[in-house]
């Protein structure tokens, strides 16, 4: 049953795709005119056509669905916005992580990756220079974060104790 849902959305997907295509190349043209010029095509020559714009979308889609899948990167319920320099993202930061967006940035060249988040914003620097040259993975990226946010809430209930 998963397999035929899984089948249904892929080629929903596909026409989907194909008329959005065919939208794209056609929007303002004389649409009489296209047809006019179809009929006069050879029949013989119009099939190898479609047949090569369907396996065209189909490698466009592989394409995607690797360069999505390559690293293997499970990212359930996060949101991350990549940007050169730090931006405010306007969270709450007492929110769940699945509520809050997130700030991926790299070019500031700071030792402290949580300088931002300090200063009340959901920045998280990338940048080697905060991670001794090396790069880091979104694993380990989430992982800061919530040892942080722990960290945190932690501080806040001790000097609400005092």
């Amino acid at each position: 049953m998963e397999n035929k849902k899984k089948i249904l959305w892929e080629s929903l997907f596909l026409v989907l795709v194909f008329g959005g295509t065919v939208y794209g190349v056609f929007h303002g043209e004389d649409i009489g005119k296209n047809i006019q010029i179809i009929k006069e095509t050879k029949k013989i020559f119009m099939i190898p056509a479609i047949m090569c714009v369907i396996l065209f979308i189909w490698g466009e889609s592989l394409i995607i669905y690797y360069m999505t899948n390559s690293m293997n990167i499970k990212l359930k319920k996060w949101t991350f916005y990549l940007s050169h320099y730090p931006a405010n993202t306007c969270n709450d930061a007492d929110k769940k992580n699945s509520a809050i967006v997130f700030n991926l940035c790299g070019h500031t060249h700071t030792k402290d990756r949580f300088i931002e988040m300090r200063r009340g914003t959901m920045s998280y620097h990338v940048e080697l220079d905060c991670h001794d040259n090396y790069p880091i993975s979104i694993q380990d990226i989430k992982q800061d974060i919530i040892d942080f946010k722990n960290n945190v809430i932690s501080m806040k209930n001790d000097i609400v104790k005092l």
